[in-house]
C-alpha cells in the first residue's frame, strides 16, 4: 500500500509573509524608476509607494509592536514577531533608500519641466526675505504650538499629518517636547515663490526653516497610528529612524 502521506516543506521554502509584502511594493518602486513610463506616471507610482508602505506600517507593523514580548513564532517561516520586525525594518531601510533616490531623480526631472520644489537654504535673499513674510504673515497666525510636560497631557495627534517637533531645553538642564502641527488643514501644502513661476516650497520646510521664532533644535516627523490594535502609542518614521512614543511619557524610543 502506498504512502500518502505528505512530506514537510523544506526549509527555506516559504516567504515570511511582511517580507513578501515588502518585496511587492518594491517592484511598484520600479515602475518609478522605469524611463518607458511618462514622468506623471512615475511620480504616481511613487506616491502609490509611500501610501502603501504607510498602511503597512499602520496594521502590519502595529501588529508585530503589540505582540513582541510574545514567544509565538510565524507558522510558515519560524520567526519571532521581533526577528520580523528586525527584518521589516532593515528591508524597509533598504526600500526608503532607493525612495530617495529614485524622487530626487524623478524631482530633477520634473524641475527640467519647468516645476520645482525648492529647498530653502538654496533660495535667494529675496526669496527668503518674502517667505519669512509670508510665514509671519499667512502661517505663523495659524499654527497651534503644543508643549509635553509632567502636567501637560500628550496631545491627539493625527493620523498621516506631519508635525514639527522641538526638544526644549528647561531651565532646570531637563528636556520637554514641543509639538507643531504643519497641516491644520488650513495651510496649502505648496507655497509658490515669488518670480516667473514653476518654483514651490513645501509648507512643512518653511514652518522648520522659522520654527526658531517658536522654538529651538527642531526635527520633523511624519505621524503613523497603530491602526490595527488598540493605541497605547504612536509610530513616526523620520529620515533616519523609525521611533515609538508612548502616550504615558511622551518620550521618543528608537526602534533600530
Amino acid at each position: 500500500m502506498k504512502d500518502h502521506s505528505i512530506s514537510p516543506a523544506p526549509a527555506g521554502c516559504f516567504v515570511n509573509r511582511e517580507l513578501s509584502w515588502l518585496q511587492f511594493n518594491r517592484r511598484v518602486l520600479e515602475e518609478a524608476e522605469d524611463p518607458a513610463n511618462p514622468l506623471c506616471e512615475r511620480l504616481n507610482f511613487a506616491s502609490i509607494f509611500q501610501s502603501n508602505l504607510d498602511e503597512f506600517y499602520m496594521v502590519r507593523v502595529g501588529m508585530l509592536m503589540d505582540t513582541l514580548h510574545l514567544t509565538a513564532v510565524d507558522d510558515k517561516t519560524g520567526l519571532t514577531s521581533a526577528q520580523q520586525t528586525a527584518a521589516v525594518l532593515d528591508r524597509t531601510r533598504e526600500l526608503m533608500a532607493g525612495r530617495d533616490r529614485i524622487c530626487k531623480s524623478l524631482l530633477s526631472e520634473l524641475a527640467g519641466q519647468g516645476v520645482e520644489l525648492c529647498p530653502f537654504g538654496g533660495l535667494s535673499d529675496k526669496q527668503q526675505a518674502f517667505l519669512e513674510k509670508y510665514f509671519t504673515s499667512n502661517v505663523l497666525p495659524l499654527l497651534s504650538p503644543q508643549i509635553i510636560g509632567r502636567k501637560q497631557p500628550f496631545p491627539f495627534l493625527r493620523n498621516k499629518e506631519i508635525y514639527a517637533v522641538a526638544m526644549l531645553k528647561t531651565k532646570n538642564g531637563g528636556e520637554r517636547m514641543g509639538i507643531v502641527p504643519c497641516g491644520e488643514g488650513v495651510l496649502r501644502r505648496l507655497v509658490p515663490l515669488p518670480g516667473e513661476g514653476g518654483q514651490f516650497i513645501l509648507v512643512e520646510e518653511l514652518i522648520a526653516s522659522f520654527l526658531s521664532k517658536l522654538f529651538v533644535h527642531y526635527n520633523r516627523m511624519l505621524v503613523l497610528k497603530d491602526c490595527f490594535l488598540p493605541v497605547d502609542g504612536i509610530i513616526q518614521l523620520t529620515s533616519n529612524h523609525l521611533v515609538f512614543i508612548k502616550k504615558s511619557s511622551g518620550k521618543p524610543r528608537p526602534l533600530y
